[in-house]
Protein backbone atom coordinates (compact mmCIF):
# COMPACT_ATOMS: atom_id res chain seq x y z
CA UNK A 1 0.00 0.00 0.00
CA UNK A 2 1.40 3.51 -0.72
CA UNK A 3 2.13 5.61 2.09
CA UNK A 4 -0.05 9.26 2.10
CA UNK A 5 1.54 12.06 3.76
CA UNK A 6 0.20 14.86 5.54
CA UNK A 7 0.48 17.38 2.45
CA UNK A 8 -0.29 14.66 -0.06
CA UNK A 9 -3.99 14.86 1.23
CA UNK A 10 -6.35 18.11 0.33
CA UNK A 11 -9.44 18.83 2.10
CA UNK A 12 -12.78 20.49 1.16
CA UNK A 13 -14.92 21.82 4.25
CA UNK A 14 -18.56 22.72 3.73
CA UNK A 15 -19.10 25.99 4.75
CA UNK A 16 -16.79 27.83 2.65
CA UNK A 17 -17.43 31.12 4.58
CA UNK A 18 -15.91 30.24 7.97
CA UNK A 19 -13.37 28.35 6.98
CA UNK A 20 -11.56 31.30 3.97
CA UNK A 21 -10.35 34.00 6.02
CA UNK A 22 -12.45 37.44 5.55
CA UNK A 23 -9.55 39.76 5.41
CA UNK A 24 -7.71 38.34 3.36
CA UNK A 25 -7.54 38.16 -0.34
CA UNK A 26 -8.58 34.54 -1.71
CA UNK A 27 -5.63 34.95 -4.24
CA UNK A 28 -2.89 35.21 -1.22
CA UNK A 29 -5.10 32.37 0.99
CA UNK A 30 -4.31 29.68 -2.61
CA UNK A 31 -0.97 30.99 -2.25
CA UNK A 32 -0.19 30.21 0.94
CA UNK A 33 -0.15 26.61 0.59
CA UNK A 34 1.24 26.88 -2.35
CA UNK A 35 4.60 28.64 -0.55
CA UNK A 36 4.21 26.77 2.42
CA UNK A 37 3.83 22.78 0.55
CA UNK A 38 6.45 23.52 -2.92
CA UNK A 39 9.61 25.36 -3.83
CA UNK A 40 8.58 28.30 -5.67
CA UNK A 41 8.56 31.91 -5.82
CA UNK A 42 5.86 34.59 -4.84
CA UNK A 43 5.39 35.03 -8.98
CA UNK A 44 5.15 31.24 -9.28
CA UNK A 45 2.25 30.29 -6.77
CA UNK A 46 0.38 33.04 -7.80
CA UNK A 47 0.64 32.21 -11.31
CA UNK A 48 0.14 28.57 -10.11
CA UNK A 49 -3.42 30.41 -8.12
CA UNK A 50 -4.83 31.94 -11.20
CA UNK A 51 -4.35 28.48 -12.95
CA UNK A 52 -6.29 27.12 -10.09
CA UNK A 53 -9.10 29.06 -9.80
CA UNK A 54 -9.23 29.13 -14.12
CA UNK A 55 -9.47 25.31 -13.40
CA UNK A 56 -12.55 25.41 -10.59
CA UNK A 57 -14.64 27.66 -13.29
CA UNK A 58 -13.89 31.32 -11.77
CA UNK A 59 -14.28 33.88 -14.38
CA UNK A 60 -11.39 36.36 -15.05
CA UNK A 61 -9.00 34.74 -12.52
CA UNK A 62 -6.86 37.69 -13.20
CA UNK A 63 -8.55 40.09 -11.70
CA UNK A 64 -11.04 38.40 -8.85
CA UNK A 65 -7.45 36.95 -7.53
CA UNK A 66 -7.25 39.99 -5.56
CA UNK A 67 -10.54 39.84 -4.39
CA UNK A 68 -12.08 39.49 -0.86
CA UNK A 69 -14.24 36.25 0.22
CA UNK A 70 -17.46 38.12 0.25
CA UNK A 71 -17.29 39.75 -3.08
CA UNK A 72 -17.84 35.94 -4.08
CA UNK A 73 -21.20 33.89 -4.04
CA UNK A 74 -21.17 30.46 -2.12
CA UNK A 75 -20.38 28.51 -4.85
CA UNK A 76 -17.51 30.56 -6.09
CA UNK A 77 -16.45 30.79 -2.16
CA UNK A 78 -16.54 26.66 -2.53
CA UNK A 79 -14.83 26.74 -6.21
CA UNK A 80 -11.71 28.63 -4.49
CA UNK A 81 -12.00 26.42 -1.27
CA UNK A 82 -11.12 23.41 -4.15
CA UNK A 83 -8.45 25.16 -5.48
CA UNK A 84 -7.01 24.94 -2.38
CA UNK A 85 -7.69 21.55 -1.84
CA UNK A 86 -5.95 21.01 -5.39
CA UNK A 87 -2.55 23.74 -5.04
CA UNK A 88 -0.41 21.03 -4.03
CA UNK A 89 -1.52 18.05 -6.63
CA UNK A 90 -2.86 16.08 -3.82
CA UNK A 91 -3.24 12.14 -3.82
CA UNK A 92 -6.06 12.27 -2.33
CA UNK A 93 -9.45 14.43 -0.81
CA UNK A 94 -11.45 14.47 1.90
CA UNK A 95 -14.86 16.42 1.21
CA UNK A 96 -16.45 16.46 4.13
CA UNK A 97 -20.26 17.68 3.00
CA UNK A 98 -18.78 19.68 0.62
CA UNK A 99 -22.44 20.89 -0.90
CA UNK A 100 -24.23 21.51 2.33
CA UNK A 101 -24.73 24.96 2.20
CA UNK A 102 -25.43 25.16 -1.49
CA UNK A 103 -28.42 25.04 -3.48
CA UNK A 104 -29.43 22.49 -5.63
CA UNK A 105 -28.63 23.77 -9.12
CA UNK A 106 -25.28 24.76 -7.77
CA UNK A 107 -24.68 21.51 -5.76
CA UNK A 108 -25.17 20.03 -9.05
CA UNK A 109 -22.14 21.99 -10.54
CA UNK A 110 -19.65 21.18 -7.28
CA UNK A 111 -20.29 17.71 -7.92
CA UNK A 112 -19.50 17.66 -11.93
CA UNK A 113 -16.75 19.85 -11.38
CA UNK A 114 -15.27 17.04 -8.50
CA UNK A 115 -16.25 14.05 -10.78
CA UNK A 116 -14.02 16.15 -13.79
CA UNK A 117 -10.83 16.77 -11.17
CA UNK A 118 -11.06 12.85 -10.14
CA UNK A 119 -11.01 11.73 -14.07
CA UNK A 120 -8.35 14.17 -15.34
CA UNK A 121 -5.85 14.20 -12.58
CA UNK A 122 -6.42 10.53 -10.93
CA UNK A 123 -6.59 12.04 -7.41
CA UNK A 124 -8.90 9.62 -5.13
CA UNK A 125 -12.06 11.67 -3.30
CA UNK A 126 -13.42 10.69 -0.03
CA UNK A 127 -17.02 11.80 0.32
CA UNK A 128 -17.93 12.58 3.58
CA UNK A 129 -22.07 12.89 3.55
CA UNK A 130 -25.62 12.19 4.15
CA UNK A 131 -26.80 13.26 0.51
CA UNK A 132 -27.69 9.52 -1.05
CA UNK A 133 -28.46 11.03 -4.20
CA UNK A 134 -24.88 12.78 -3.92
CA UNK A 135 -23.50 9.20 -3.28
CA UNK A 136 -25.04 7.85 -6.14
CA UNK A 137 -23.68 10.18 -8.77
CA UNK A 138 -20.11 10.60 -7.82
CA UNK A 139 -18.75 7.43 -5.45
CA UNK A 140 -18.03 3.94 -6.49
CA UNK A 141 -17.86 2.24 -3.06
CA UNK A 142 -19.41 3.15 -0.15
CA UNK A 143 -18.76 2.99 3.50
CA UNK A 144 -21.97 2.91 5.92
CA UNK A 145 -21.23 4.24 9.37
CA UNK A 146 -23.12 4.12 12.37
CA UNK A 147 -21.85 4.18 15.89
CA UNK A 148 -18.47 5.30 14.59
CA UNK A 149 -17.93 1.88 13.21
CA UNK A 150 -18.12 0.55 9.25
CA UNK A 151 -21.48 -1.69 9.50
CA UNK A 152 -21.78 -2.19 5.32
CA UNK A 153 -19.13 -1.40 2.76
CA UNK A 154 -19.50 -2.37 -1.02
CA UNK A 155 -20.00 -1.13 -4.34
CA UNK A 156 -22.41 1.52 -5.06
CA UNK A 157 -24.70 -0.76 -6.88
CA UNK A 158 -25.03 -3.25 -3.99
CA UNK A 159 -25.43 -0.93 -1.10
CA UNK A 160 -28.34 0.70 -3.14
CA UNK A 161 -29.96 -2.77 -4.49
CA UNK A 162 -28.84 -4.87 -1.91
CA UNK A 163 -28.58 -3.87 1.12
CA UNK A 164 -27.89 -6.02 4.18
CA UNK A 165 -27.93 -3.85 7.10
CA UNK A 166 -31.25 -2.66 8.88
CA UNK A 167 -29.73 0.86 9.09
CA UNK A 168 -29.07 1.01 5.38
CA UNK A 169 -32.21 -0.07 4.40
CA UNK A 170 -33.49 2.74 7.04
CA UNK A 171 -31.21 5.28 5.28
CA UNK A 172 -32.55 4.24 1.46
CA UNK A 173 -35.77 4.50 3.12
CA UNK A 174 -35.67 7.91 4.31
CA UNK A 175 -35.35 9.10 0.73
CA UNK A 176 -38.84 10.21 -0.89
CA UNK A 177 -39.48 8.46 -3.86
CA UNK A 178 -41.94 8.85 -7.02
CA UNK A 179 -43.76 5.85 -7.89
CA UNK A 180 -46.78 5.86 -10.63
CA UNK A 181 -46.38 9.65 -10.94
CA UNK A 182 -47.13 10.28 -6.98
CA UNK A 183 -44.29 11.26 -4.58
CA UNK A 184 -44.31 8.52 -1.60
CA UNK A 185 -43.73 9.52 1.79
CA UNK A 186 -40.27 8.59 3.27
CA UNK A 187 -40.38 6.07 6.41
CA UNK A 188 -38.13 8.19 9.31
CA UNK A 189 -35.80 5.74 10.71
CA UNK A 190 -36.74 5.42 14.68
CA UNK A 191 -35.44 6.64 18.06
CA UNK A 192 -32.15 8.64 18.27
CA UNK A 193 -28.67 8.51 17.05
CA UNK A 194 -26.66 6.82 19.61
CA UNK A 195 -24.16 8.74 22.44
CA UNK A 196 -20.88 8.29 21.78
CA UNK A 197 -20.00 8.74 25.02
CA UNK A 198 -22.20 5.95 26.09
CA UNK A 199 -22.03 3.06 23.60
CA UNK A 200 -24.21 -0.05 24.17
CA UNK A 201 -22.43 -3.30 24.85
CA UNK A 202 -23.51 -5.36 21.72
CA UNK A 203 -24.72 -3.80 18.42
CA UNK A 204 -24.42 0.08 18.63
CA UNK A 205 -28.35 0.10 16.16
CA UNK A 206 -29.72 -2.18 18.25
CA UNK A 207 -31.88 0.29 19.69
CA UNK A 208 -33.29 1.44 17.21
CA UNK A 209 -33.34 -1.79 14.68
CA UNK A 210 -36.83 -2.84 14.85
CA UNK A 211 -35.59 -6.76 14.27
CA UNK A 212 -33.34 -6.53 17.09
CA UNK A 213 -32.77 -10.30 19.23
CA UNK A 214 -31.29 -10.56 22.10
CA UNK A 215 -27.25 -11.39 20.55
CA UNK A 216 -28.05 -7.90 19.27
CA UNK A 217 -28.03 -6.34 22.99
CA UNK A 218 -25.09 -8.49 24.04
CA UNK A 219 -23.26 -8.96 21.85
CA UNK A 220 -21.39 -6.95 18.65
CA UNK A 221 -22.05 -8.46 15.36
CA UNK A 222 -19.33 -10.16 13.05
CA UNK A 223 -18.64 -8.57 9.58
CA UNK A 224 -19.85 -11.30 7.06
CA UNK A 225 -19.63 -11.31 3.16
CA UNK A 226 -22.58 -11.16 1.56
CA UNK A 227 -23.19 -13.43 -1.66
CA UNK A 228 -22.81 -10.52 -4.04
CA UNK A 229 -19.21 -9.78 -2.59
CA UNK A 230 -19.74 -7.04 -0.29
CA UNK A 231 -19.82 -6.87 3.72
CA UNK A 232 -22.42 -5.89 6.42
CA UNK A 233 -21.96 -6.53 10.46
CA UNK A 234 -25.48 -7.57 11.45
CA UNK A 235 -26.50 -10.80 13.34
CA UNK A 236 -29.92 -11.19 11.20
CA UNK A 237 -27.06 -12.34 8.19
CA UNK A 238 -25.51 -15.13 10.58
CA UNK A 239 -29.15 -16.26 11.31
CA UNK A 240 -30.00 -16.17 8.14
CA UNK A 241 -27.18 -18.48 6.99
CA UNK A 242 -27.37 -20.52 10.28
CA UNK A 243 -30.63 -21.03 8.79
CA UNK A 244 -29.66 -21.32 5.12
CA UNK A 245 -26.93 -24.13 6.16
CA UNK A 246 -29.52 -26.24 8.68
CA UNK A 247 -31.93 -26.48 5.38
CA UNK A 248 -29.45 -27.64 3.03
CA UNK A 249 -28.38 -30.39 5.30
CA UNK A 250 -32.16 -31.72 5.82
Amino acid sequence: MQEIRGNDIGMIFQDPMTFLNPILKVGTQIEEQILRHTKCSKKEARERAIELMKKVGIPSPEKRIDQYPFQFSGGMRQRIIIAIALSCNPKLIIADEPTTALDVTVQSQILELLQQIAEETGTAIIMITHDLGVVATLCQKINIMYGGQIVEHGTTDEIFYNPKHPYTMGLLRSIGTHTNGERQSLIPIPGTPINLLNMPKGCAFCPRCEEAMKICIEEQPPEMKMPDGHFASCWLNVKAAMEEEKGGRQ
